[in-house]
């Protein structure tokens, strides 16, 4: 997959099934789940959007300590590029981060309903 993007998912609980979305620079989206294995083409967002959340996510993780907060469920947020992944790991709620969280998991869901 291309560089950089970013991967969205939430997961984990009794069944352990995680779910990813990964957002490239162009607006692709990818989706993943746990059971299903690799990602598949899942839809699109905006080139604008895709990039801003990029710098978004990357200024709130890129802190010396990366948060590492797991629980029975929890949200990750990944910024991967060529040769450096920021990653945030937490329980639900955390407030700034599930704000960022929730702004993206529905503006995704949003553009794609058609296509589920």
């Amino acid at each position: 997959m291309a560089f950089p993007r970013l991967e969205v998912s939430e997961g984990g609980g009794f069944t352990g099934a995680v779910s990813t979305y990964s957002v490239l620079t162009n607006g692709q989206v990818f989706h993943s789940n746990s059971f299903s294995g690799g990602f598949t083409v899942y839809g699109k967002v905006g080139k604008k959007d895709a990039v801003n959340w990029i710098k978004e996510v990357k200024k709130s993780i890129a802190i010396p300590t990366p948060v590492k907060e797991p629980d029975n469920i929890y949200r990750v947020f990944k910024v991967i590029e060529k040769d450096t992944t920021y990653e945030a790991v937490w329980y639900e709620k955390r407030s700034g981060l599930d704000s960022i969280y929730n702004k993206i998991i529905s503006k995704i869901e949003s553009e794609n309903a058609k296509y589920e």
